[in-house]
């Protein structure tokens, strides 16, 4: 099993899946230009990168064993899992060159160009881990699906166990750390682990 570290991931970034993001109630036809001239403007400061380590792991109790001795907590991973599966814990960051924007902009007073750098980012980081997940897929030669701690009864605090897993040198390498309530730093990271969709 291997760790592979991705200084660039491909990713799309349109107008629309900002849009989507501000709302169902929004304006599109009124939104679109300043969504489409912020991305413009802005979109040099995305940097997606990261990283996954592939691993074998299986339901262990109430728990999923990744292997080095760590464990998930998860009845819901647990019940996705056949008795030994082929799986990659990942990380992902866009950087914080867009959280810098969104400061500057709010402390400036422009509260709406900091809204849409904060979906801008969000959607960003979304399409981030997508990426990552289309490679793992290419990796294993089969459909995949992930999940992140904070989905169903995977508690936030695992952040912690998949940054361990990962190691020092991997997550430092994307600049991404965790913070003592469990949130990464840089906000717009994804951490989680990818699984064969044909799971039970």
């Amino acid at each position: 099993m291997k760790t592979c570290v991705l200084s660039e991931l491909p990713i799309r970034m349109s107008p629309e899946s900002v849009l989507k993001r501000l709302g169902r109630g929004v304006d599109r036809k009124k939104w679109a230009p300043v969504v489409e001239r912020i991305l413009a403007d802005h979109r040099y400061r995305i940097r997606p990168r990261g990283v996954f380590h592939e691993m074998v792991c299986r339901p262990n109790g109430t728990m999923v064993d990744i292997g080095r001795g760590f464990c998930l907590r998860s009845e819901f991973l647990k019940g996705r899992l056949r008795d030994r599966q082929e799986a990659a814990i990942f990380l992902v960051t866009i950087g914080s060159e867009i959280e810098d924007a969104i400061k500057d902009e709010s402390r400036g007073g422009k509260n709406i160009t900091a809204y849409v750098l904060d979906c801008l980012g969000s959607s960003a980081a979304e399409s981030s881990a997508a990426a990552i997940q289309s490679v793992v897929q290419a990796e294993f030669g089969v459909k995949m699906c992930r999940y992140s701690p904070g989905y169903n009864d995977w508690h936030i605090e695992q952040q912690k166990t998949l940054f361990e897993f990962l190691g020092p040198e991997a997550t430092k390498s994307l600049g991404v750390s965790l913070t003592p309530d469990y949130m990464m730093s840089p906000r717009k990271s994804v951490s989680g682990i990818i699984i064969p969709k044909d799971s039970p």
